[in-house]
């Protein structure tokens, strides 16, 4: 028997606070050395010990075959096989798709440190869903290599001690079984940051020795958290987690791919599935691998209970309306179904929007050929209840991107920094679920002149103005994420925000002219019976002159409200319903809030 043999002993009939008690590890060593010497013919057998009168079975394995006999210089390790699973290559792949990027940098991270070039952690990092646990298990099935998982939730002892010993004792398998591979999942939860005073100091010490003392020692640690910033700063210095690979939000062509991996096990032909994923992946901008794998169950879902014998892409679409993009589940206020149709007039406007939007998703080339990059920010102003908000919708609905509402007050906070933290959100949650739309409605309660508020007003402006200068920071000619704001003051807005390379465009949105108004009494008479004539819905838009679309649309309203107070059983509205509306809606657009706009339009 070779000096300093190790043998694992290892249980799951015991219970874990039972058999991690020091007194019962030495009671079961003793129990074997009483056998003088304790001896086997196989490289793994089974023994019966007695703990508290019960009788237990312990299964008893030997690390190297040759050693079948316990003496007084042999290590016994002591573990349950539920406490540390040492997971051994299946033959099968995990199948991942879209993250080609990811895996070739992670695996010659991986090739440099079997050849003695570097060493050092890897950390893999990513917002939840981006698959870096499943590259990770990819890696490691590939690698063919003896692989210890270790989780957050395998250490919450509150006995004093307990913690450090149990991460001691997996780092020393993972030596004695080199070469092998430490998995730390939720590495987050295992070393928060400092500034967490819940943050449990001891294990964090036993986890940072323990990693400075595997240079050179054949064990790989790979490390997977969701954001740096919650990783204690000593982790990541030279030496321990040196390396870091990022799983970002996927592309469309990588979208593609995760569903073709998803689907290809399913039934289609490939032509059919391969169509099926395109059209997909164009309609989910910000979906990671999570939330992809999701969709495709609602599909499914959807196709059962239309009885459709396959999925469709009108399953896809449903479903969509119930799996949002995890990066903005939190912030997205509603997901816009506004076209542009649904606006009457103001055709100028949506040209506008087109241009600055539109053009860069469906022209990227062309805008790359003339060297030029589209606006980042759009500000649209005028009199209430002209349409602003809609044609923001309008606009995320028909570039199908991903629409972020917010409401200037509501960022507004009591504690000092949470207000800046939650523009600093805002635009992190935007970037990650790119191409979108962030809508500032009532931008004036941001973006007020500084001096002329508060401190806090001041502070927020100025996080707002650095985030709308860090938006184009790549080298692509498509912005990832597009400011619309709205506003009724704009001469209260501070200049340095109005400035081209912030707010590139400034469009006037004025009260709808003739064409307009008919526009949108005629839109809003398609969802109502009545009997006016194309003369007559002139005569009433000639009328309104001077009338917003909100106020156009209550017209409307109030018109069926005027015939059903006639007769309840009412099934049209009349042109004498139109003409008593008139006595009670009334235009609010004074003559000199327009010379105002107008004023500012020129200036």
């Amino acid at each position: 028997m070779s000096k300093n043999a190790t043998v694992t002993v290892h249980t799951t009939s015991i219970p874990a606070s039972t058999w991690q008690h020091p007194l019962i590890q030495n009671y079961v060593r003793l129990q074997l050395f009483d056998k003088s010497p304790f001896t086997c013919t196989n490289a793994s057998t089974s023994v019966d010990v007695k703990i508290k009168n019960q009788k237990y079975t312990l299964q008893v394995d030997f690390t190297n075959p040759d050693d079948t006999e316990i003496g007084t210089d042999t290590i016994i390790q002591f573990m349950r096989e539920d406490d540390i699973k040492k997971q051994v290559v299946q033959t099968k792949q995990v199948p991942i798709g879209g993250m080609a990027k990811e895996k070739a940098k992670l695996m010659q991270i991986i090739t440099d440190f079997d050849t003695g070039n570097d060493y050092g952690a890897i950390l893999v990092h990513g917002m939840p869903g981006t698959g870096k646990t499943l590259l990770v298990d990819h890696i490691t099935q590939e690698l063919k290599r003896t692989v210890f998982h270790i989780h957050a939730a395998q250490f919450a002892s509150r006995a004093l001690g307990q913690n450090e010993q149990a991460m001691k004792r997996y780092f020393y398998d993972a030596k004695q079984s080199a070469p092998s591979i430490i998995v730390l999942d939720e590495l987050h939860f295992l070393c928060p940051s400092t500034k967490d005073q819940n943050a449990n100091r001891r294990l964090l010490r036993t986890l940072l020795g323990c990693i400075d003392d595997l240079q050179k020692k054949q064990v790989l640690v790979i490390g997977i958290c969701n954001d740096l910033s919650t990783i204690d700063s000593e982790m990541r210095r030279a030496g321990r987690f040196d390396h870091t690979v990022e799983c970002t939000v996927p592309t469309t062509e990588q979208r593609k791919e995760i569903l073709n991996t998803m689907l290809c096990s399913e039934s289609f032909q490939q032509e059919y599935y391969d169509t099926l994923s395109t059209q997909v992946s164009d309609i989910t901008h910000g979906f990671v691998g999570a939330d992809l794998k999701a969709l495709v169950n609602e599909a499914f879902l959807q196709a059962r209970v239309n009885n459709h014998q396959v999925v469709s892409m009108d399953d896809f679409i449903k479903a969509a309306t119930h799996v949002r993009p995890s990066a903005i589940q939190q912030v997205i206020v509603e997901v816009p179904h506004v076209k542009w149709t649904d606006i009457g007039g103001q055709e100028h406007v949506k040209q506008s929007l087109r241009e600055a939007v539109e053009w860069q998703l469906l022209h990227a080339e062309q805008f790359k050929r003339m060297n030029i990059r589209p606006p980042r920010g759009i500000l649209l102003y005028g009199p209430p209840g002209c349409s602003k908000t809609m044609m923001a919708k309008a606009l995320a609905t028909e570039t199908k991107c991903n629409f972020l509402a917010v409401r200037g007050p509501e960022l507004f906070s009591k504690w000092v920094g949470e207000s800046e933290r939650a523009v600093r959100d805002v635009f992190k949650r935007a970037r990650a679920a790119a191409p979108s739309i962030i809508f500032f409605d009532e931008i004036d309660a941001l973006g007020v002149e500084r001096g002329s508020s508060s401190n806090v007003g001041d502070r927020v402006l100025s996080q707002l103005l650095s985030e709308l200068d860090g938006i184009d920071k790549n080298d692509s000619f498509i912005n990832d994420v597009t400011i619309v704001a709205a506003t009724n003051r704009p001469d209260i807005l501070d200049k340095a925000l109005m400035r081209p390379g912030r707010m590139d465009r400034l469009v006037y949105v004025s009260p709808p002219d003739l064409d307009s108004r008919i526009d949108i009494i005629s839109l809003q008479l398609k969802r109502m019976a009545h009997n006016l004539s194309i003369e007559q819905i002139k005569n009433l838009a000639e009328r309104a002159s001077g009338f917003s679309g909100a106020e156009l649309v209550a017209i409307c309203r109030e018109a069926a409200y005027q015939a059903l107070r006639e007769d309840i059983r009412c099934d049209k509205v009349t042109l004498a319903h139109f003409e008593k509306s008139f006595t009670t809606v009334k235009p609010r657009i004074t003559s000199d809030m327009l010379s105002f706009y107008e004023g500012f339009a020129k200036s």
